[in-house]
């Protein structure tokens, strides 16, 4: 009854509920539907048989969630760890001038599991 007075008498409408988005950083592939592309996001540096090195690019968190599919499709869900992530200079150009930096993530593939 008391909402129907407030409503009748013209005042401002509720205001809607604010959702923000969550990352799920337990499972990338729930959170991101398409392949990992090269040049979108992400650069592959380096890949061996037991890990590798990603270099994000533009937006991080788009880019680290093309960098865990690309490992999740190298290593296999769940089996795979960030040993490292930050800046790394990547081009010296003087001793005076700041190097060039990219942010870069490595990883190294779980063992499987011994019987």
């Amino acid at each position: 009854m008391i909402a129907f007075v407030v409503a009748s008498c013209g005042g401002p409408p509720a205001p809607a509920p604010v959702t923000t988005p969550v990352a799920n950083h337990e499972s990338p592939v729930a959170t991101v539907s398409k392949p990992p592309v090269e040049g979108m996001g992400m650069k592959l540096i380096q890949r061996t048989e037991g890990g590798g090195v990603i270099q994000l690019e533009g937006d991080r968190a788009t880019a680290m969630d093309q960098a865990n599919l690309a490992m999740v499709k190298h290593c296999g869900m769940a089996a795979y760890t960030i040993t490292q992530e930050g800046e790394e200079a990547i081009e010296l150009t003087s001793e005076t001038v700041r190097p060039k930096v990219a942010w870069r993530v490595h990883y190294e593939c779980n063992a499987p599991a011994k019987p």
